[in-house]
């Protein structure tokens, strides 16, 4: 019987022993399990700032797009302003050459019957 129990004591210490080491096990878990817990807030906290930061850069280039956008509208304004006035100006260009022309045309054709149209005044 003592043979039994000094059996039974073995097994009790050996089962001490593994207990003993889950125990350290266990601690060691826990210890892993809380940096990692840490580094996910961590990380989830950086992912957030860098969320913002992209918002933001959105942000501006979507306000940098409107403003180029408004600029080159202005532009084109601007040359289309600046293209019928050139327009206007030769067509009034236009108009004087015809005028100077036709001018021309009638005092080159007076210029040659001359003689007649006074002869018509006689």
């Amino acid at each position: 019987m003592t043979d039994d129990i000094h059996k039974v004591e073995l097994k009790v210490s050996e089962i001490n022993v593994i207990v003993d080491r889950l125990e350290v096990s266990i601690l060691k878990l826990l210890d892993v399990s809380q940096t990692l817990e840490k580094s996910a807030i961590q990380n989830t906290t950086k992912i957030n700032a860098f969320e913002k930061q992209v918002e933001i850069i959105h942000d501006r280039i979507s306000d940098f797009k409107k403003d180029i956008l408004d600029e080159f509208k202005e532009i084109i304004k601007q040359e289309d302003d600046h293209r019928s006035a050139l327009s206007e100006r030769l067509e009034r260009l236009e108009r004087w050459r015809w005028f100077v022309i036709g001018a021309s045309a009638a005092l080159g054709i007076i210029a040659a019957n001359i003689t007649k149209i006074l002869m018509a005044f006689k």
